[in-house]
């Protein structure tokens, strides 16, 4: 009986060492996703590359693709491309061109808003421990 018991506490241990390994190999440097947090069931925010994507479709976020990492500056071109053909036909030139930085300044708008909960600062924190 104390063998049994003995043998199962070395078969816990050797499990849980076996896990801790296996989690700290995939937390490197060269790997992204410890700069990756959640946003939502249906996001993600890329601290480092300052990138958004889509891990699942949301009628929230209709012009971005699923699963595509987006810069700033793609999410604004996706944002605007996807609002501004509506515009293009009920306005003229001038009207046109005179909207364009308002739906640019909306877009920036609407990505701070959907990584408003995001906390760059404490996770580069936490990378830096856990690979110390």
């Amino acid at each position: 009986m104390l063998q049994l018991r003995i043998l199962h506490q070395v078969f816990k241990f050797l499990v849980f060492k076996i896990f801790f390994l296996l989690i700290l190999s995939c937390d490197s440097a060269e790997n992204s996703s410890n700069t990756t947090i959640s946003v939502s069931k249906y996001s993600e925010y890329d601290c480092q590359d300052d990138k958004f994507r889509v891990i699942k479709e949301t009628p929230k976020i209709p012009y971005l693709k699923v699963s595509i990492w987006y810069t700033r500056k793609q999410f604004h071109e996706a944002y605007y491309d996807y609002n501004i053909e509506s515009y293009k036909k009920k306005l003229s030139k001038e009207d046109f061109l005179k909207i364009t930085p308002k739906v640019l300044k909306k877009s920036n708008l609407i990505l701070n808003e959907l990584i408003k909960g995001v906390d760059c600062e404490k996770l580069k924190y936490l990378s830096k421990m856990l690979n110390h």
